[in-house]
């Protein structure tokens, strides 16, 4: 799924807004493609093939091109993450759904 996220995100046009999660799995196969495509969007604490991110909720709001509005992951395994971010005053958004999985 890494590859199809990373292709995704490259299409979209400079300055949109993103919001990334993942619930505590997938990181640690996060490929470098898919890494990257994250760091484009603003994203500094990822990295490909992190196995220490394993189990640990992770959420980035960034902008494709730009600066991450915010970035976290949790600081415990397997928990919930709490999260917030002060976003610009108009903006839409559209769901993202891997309609394969």
């Amino acid at each position: 799924w890494t590859q199809s996220m990373a292709s995704h995100l490259n299409s979209l046009a400079i300055g949109s807004v993103i919001i990334a999660f993942s619930g505590g799995t997938g990181m640690q196969d996060l490929s470098e493609e898919a890494a990257f495509a994250l760091q484009r969007c603003g994203a500094r604490q990822v990295k490909a093939n992190d196995t220490s991110a394993h189990w640990y909720p992770y959420a980035l709001v960034g902008v494709v091109a730009g600066e991450a509005f915010n970035e976290d992951f949790s600081e415990t395994a397997n928990s919930t993450l709490t999260f917030s971010a002060s976003l610009p005053g108009a903006f839409s958004v559209a769901p993202v759904v891997d309609f394969s999985a």
